[in-house]
């Protein structure tokens, strides 16, 4: 983050993106246009391609790792997930609960996590099952992992509020 370049967007039918995420083994960009759906770059952003339309109606995309990423995207009637880098996708069972705002994937393990009404859910499963952590008390707008510790969560609630928890989502301390 120490320079910038802006590659513009390329050939990208348009600009309303929501969701942009990189595979990590391989360094391909994705970016999912709202109304359109999935398109991925192998050059850093200057020609896309598109991949599928699914993911239209999605307000985030993320990546997992794996040379065929898994990917997830959450959509207001839950989160669909595609196992073949993004062609098909499908709906996971029981995530109508999730509402939509907030995906995560920590890179090494292939934990997800997603928005819940009053903080964050965890799925060690593929999204199959999920756990609520104890949560900051209020819904959360986005989350982060940190790469080299598991336990180390970052999420900023809808209303602005920056919590992080130390011990995987058991407690949070309001920054």
């Amino acid at each position: 983050g120490k320079s910038w370049t802006n590659p513009g967007f390329g050939n990208l039918p348009g600009t309303d993106i929501h969701g942009l995420s990189v595979a990590p083994a391989t360094g391909w960009v994705y970016a999912n246009l709202a109304g359109k759906g999935l398109y991925r770059s192998t050059d850093g952003g200057k020609l896309w391609q598109f991949i599928s339309s699914a993911t239209g109606g999605a307000m985030v995309l993320v990546a997992g790792s794996g040379s065929v990423p898994t990917f997830f995207a959450a959509t207001m009637e839950g989160i669909i997930r595609s196992t073949d880098g993004g062609a098909n996708w499908y709906v996971i069972p029981n995530s109508s609960s999730l509402l939509g705002m907030a995906l995560a994937v920590h890179p090494k393990s292939g934990a997800v996590y997603a928005s819940g009404a009053t903080g964050v859910m965890r799925s060690t499963d593929n999204g199959e099952t999920w756990q609520a952590l104890n949560g900051p008390g209020e819904a959360v707008a986005l989350i982060a992992t940190d790469a080299k510790d598991e336990a180390h969560l970052m999420v900023v609630s809808g209303t602005g509020q920056v919590y992080s928890s130390i011990n995987g989502g058991q407690t949070w301390k309001g920054r």
